[in-house]
């Protein structure tokens, strides 16, 4: 998950006049930049134009399904519901709680180093993450 691409959300091998129309670019992970390739399905939601909380939802640990007929759509064409994704949201969730439990420890000294130790499980859980790549 560490490098994202730019997608031309309607195919430049389709619509070249659209190549370097920004309203088309689209910043999205490699993974689904190549699972949507050169596909233009109508079902394909335009994120720029779209509420994807509409058409998405997370569930208990993170992973994401589809609530409407695109959405489903789009979870199967680009396997939007692969842990990967699960994982990084729930870093993302977890780095937002450590800063949150840092700002508690200065604000009341007994939670002293509850923070830190947080801290050392987040790094040790992401260093295994990543060697997985």
């Amino acid at each position: 998950m560490r490098t994202f691409q730019i997608d031309h959300f309607k195919p430049h091998s389709k619509y070249p006049k659209l190549k370097t129309e920004y309203s088309n670019l689209v910043y999205c992970c490699s993974y689904v930049n190549r699972l949507k390739s050169d596909d233009d399905n109508a079902k394909h939601l335009d994120p720029c134009n779209e509420d994807y909380n509409i058409h998405f939802e997370r569930n208990y640990d993170g992973r994401i399904s589809g609530k409407t007929e695109s959405g489903k759509f789009m979870v199967r064409k680009l396997s939007l519901n692969l842990c990967r994704y699960a994982i990084v949201w729930n870093i993302e969730r977890l780095e937002k709680r450590i800063k949150l439990l840092k700002e508690k420890e200065r604000k009341y000294p007994e939670l002293k180093g509850v923070g830190d130790a947080m801290c050392r499980l987040y790094f040790d859980y992401t260093q295994h993450l990543f060697s997985l790549q």
